[in-house]
């Protein structure tokens, strides 16, 4: 979409028909990109990581957020290159990071404490899976 001053009119081309252009109001012209805006779609991309170089998505879920926050810039890391740097960032240590077993999946998950037995551990997945039933619990026992 071009979109070229002339007086008080804007002179609007449309992009998906070259053919056809309008003289339109400023404030109509806002109106209908506004408008164009909240329905955007997206999908997912794949850029390359500035740290490590390597391929990572930039889903659907993360384009909404950004455009909520407005960001405008891509993200220039992958999801353990910003965990990594944000670590860096806060002053801790990442030889703080210990490995250990999900209590729940047994996968390997890395914590930020060394986990001494008494409490269960979860990797990222279950945590969230644990976390959604016990929201659940709560919601059913208030209402």
């Amino acid at each position: 979409m071009s979109v070229r001053f002339s007086g008080n009119l804007l002179r609007w081309k449309c992009a998906l028909f070259d053919q056809c252009s309008e003289l339109v109001s400023p404030n109509r012209v806002g109106r209908y990109l506004e408008a164009s805006a909240e329905v955007q779609m997206y999908s997912g991309k794949n850029l390359v990581c500035h740290e490590c170089k390597k391929l990572f998505l930039f889903s659907e879920e993360e384009q909404m957020f950004f455009a909520q926050k407005g960001f405008t810039n891509l993200p220039k890391r992958c999801a353990n290159c910003r965990l990594t740097a944000r670590l860096r960032r806060n002053g801790d240590n990442l030889e703080k990071l210990h490995d250990t077993n999900c209590h729940k999946c047994g996968a390997v998950a890395t914590v930020p404490f060394e986990p001494n037995g008494l409490r269960p551990v979860y990797c990222r997945a279950c945590y969230m899976d644990v976390r959604a039933e016990a929201d659940t619990v709560k919601t059913s026992a208030t209402a």
